[in-house]
């Protein structure tokens, strides 16, 4: 309507606030200031103008249009609906409510793209079956992977439930971490409780995964392998799904894994492939004078080492009884006793050459004779050849163990759980889910099962937008 309006920020108070401000240019001066909800205005990303709405944003998860008048915002596009990631959008023009440009990076096709975004009708709408994939925290590492099996499958459609830690703060109150993923938890478990069970759970280190598997709410995984004809247990590296499984069946699985060890010098470990925690503490006690076993590695860092590396001697799994009275971990406790809890870079005081020194050389000298090792690929064994040790002959000796075996799988940040009441399992488990052949091998077809399931119908607010 001709008018000039101001978006501004306001840091004077406690408090930051957003408001609109209307320039007057007869009387050149600014009208007062409209106020915005600071509720809605989190994480704000971009801010465009268009016709329709006072003003149009984008935040991570979608593109909304915001009326000044009525102080409401509607979302028009979501991002994970219309098969598109918001991390990728550099520049978008809103040419109407229904209708967006976008210029940005496909990191599915891995190339640079001009998108024309329009509003699809309900009644164009493909119906699809609908798997609700739950996430406690930030799903960032999922959308790729959400994103491809969204495009490539004909008939299902993975959806995001997030559970954002972040939500749950409340501005301007004190902010306490492990408290707000507590909140997240909850919010899921109610959730389930009232009966929106998610047909997938995305494991993290907040997911209390124990507690699913004692209330039977997960299904077993290889119900799904040794009833496909087009895999086995044996295609997998089998023991890595015996170390998720707990009590002989698996209830989680993860597409990748890291080896933990312990890694030294052969020249060092006088030839040992593996040791008990007796063992290590005589070794320890013979090594070269003004060496030391770790050059960084503090009392409680060592004692967590321990204790993740050999819970299972420690804990029974299975039936929660502790052994916490053993030999082993008297010494485990005795040796650890021994290191102080203060790290080596807080010692320093000021910028010391020589220290920086020894700790580039610190395996090459011998100054130091054993480093944490995490292996993710194929070239970390070389690399810490190359660049740690400066030699071939090294040793991936692991943590002391009473069976020897002291080096342990973790996982890569990410696993997944399927629900025991998951639709995908009921139809699988009654005969409904068919392998097809030929290229599409990996895509599901169902049988005469459509009266079974509810059908994908989402409003054209939800499901705005498509890529052409």
């Amino acid at each position: 309507d001709g008018k000039l309006t101001l978006m501004h920020n306001d840091y004077s108070g406690a408090q930051s606030k957003m408001a609109l401000v209307e320039v007057d240019w007869d009387a050149s001066k600014l009208l007062a200031p409209v106020e915005l909800d600071a509720n809605i205005f989190q994480n704000v990303w971009n801010f465009f103008d268009g016709e329709g709405y006072t003003f149009y944003y984008s935040t991570q998860d979608a593109v909304y249009g915001y009326d000044a008048a009525t102080q409401t915002s509607t979302e028009l596009l979501n991002f994970m609906n219309s098969d598109m990631s918001a991390n990728n959008v550099n520049d978008m023009v809103v040419l109407s409510q229904d209708q967006f440009i976008a210029r940005g990076w496909d990191d599915l096709t891995g190339e640079d793209c001009i998108m024309i975004l329009n509003r699809v009708p309900d009644d164009q709408i493909v119906p699809k079956y609908i798997l609700t994939l739950a996430v406690v925290g930030d799903d960032w590492s999922l959308r790729s992977s959400v994103l491809r099996f969204n495009r490539q499958s004909e008939e299902y459609r993975v959806q995001i439930k997030k559970y954002s830690i972040e939500e749950y703060y409340e501005e301007g109150t004190e902010y306490h971490y492990q408290e707000l993923v507590e909140k997240a938890v909850t919010a899921l478990n109610n959730d389930i409780i009232a009966g929106h069970i998610p047909d997938i759970l995305h494991v993290n280190q907040y997911m209390p995964l124990d507690n699913y598997i004692s209330k039977g709410m997960l299904a077993d995984l290889y119900t799904f392998i040794d009833n496909d004809p087009n895999m086995k247990r044996e295609d997998f590296l089998t023991n890595v799904l015996e170390a998720l499984e707990v009590g002989g069946k698996l209830y989680e699985i993860m597409p990748s894994f890291n080896v933990r060890t312990l890694v030294g010098k052969d020249s060092m470990l006088g030839g040992r492939k593996q040791w008990t925690m007796g063992e290590f503490i005589q070794w320890s006690k013979g090594i070269p004078e003004g060496s030391r076993v770790f050059f960084d590695m503090t009392r409680d860092q060592l004692l967590e080492l321990f204790c993740t590396f050999a819970y299972e001697e420690f804990v029974d799994p299975e039936t929660g009884a502790c052994y916490f009275d053993t030999e082993d971990f008297k010494q485990v406790l005795q040796y650890v006793n021994t290191l102080s809890n203060t790290s080596v870079w807080e010692e320093q005081d000021g910028y010391d050459e020589q220290f920086y020194q020894d700790y580039s050389n610190r395996f090459r000298a011998d100054l130091a004779m054993l480093e944490e090792m995490y292996l993710s690929s194929f070239d970390s064994y070389p690399s810490w050849m190359s660049y740690t040790f400066y030699t071939e002959d090294i040793t991936m000796i692991g943590l002391p163990s009473a069976n020897g075996n002291g080096s342990v799988i973790t996982s890569d940040a990410m696993s997944f759980a399927i629900s025991a009441k998951s639709l995908s399992k009921a139809l699988f488990e009654e005969g409904y889910l068919q392998q097809t052949s030929g290229k599409n091998t990996g895509t599901m077809r169902y049988g005469n099962a459509s009266r079974r399931v509810m059908r994908l119908r989402k409003s054209a607010v939800e499901e705005v937008m498509r890529c052409e």
